[in-house]
């Protein structure tokens, strides 16, 4: 009968874990036109709820001395942000490379990864 407990606590403990995994992630950034992309500033912020890791990302980037914070992009898994002197370009994916390789490919010509994070 001890054994019948096993699967069922297997089962919770993947469901518990599910859940941390399902916090979102988001990029603000202060990145003005013109800029090269080593100067932008940016923060990183969680939360349970979208709006809490916005939040957290604005407060994290106006925290290290940005004025112009802006959330760029919310995620589930990773993030990245990508920028050049002329153009932007956010990514998402399962992976922090997946969402790199993203945000430069919309990002386009002479871009740079400038932030990327995981949430997991």
């Amino acid at each position: 009968m001890k054994f019948a407990l096993l699967p069922a606590m297997a089962f919770l403990t993947m469901m518990t874990c599910s859940n941390l995994a399902m916090a979102y992630g988001a990029i603000a950034v202060d990145d003005a036109e013109g800029d090269r992309a080593i100067d932008a500033g940016y923060g990183y912020g969680t939360g349970d709820t979208e709006a809490e890791a916005k939040t957290d990302a604005l407060r994290a980037c106006k925290k290290v001395g940005n004025d112009d914070c802006q959330v760029v992009v919310t995620y589930k898994l990773c993030g990245a942000y990508a920028s050049s002197k002329k153009y932007q370009g956010v990514g998402k994916g399962e992976t922090e490379a997946s969402a790199k390789k993203a945000a430069l490919e919309e990002c386009g010509d002479d871009c740079r990864v400038v932030a990327s994070e995981c949430d997991n």
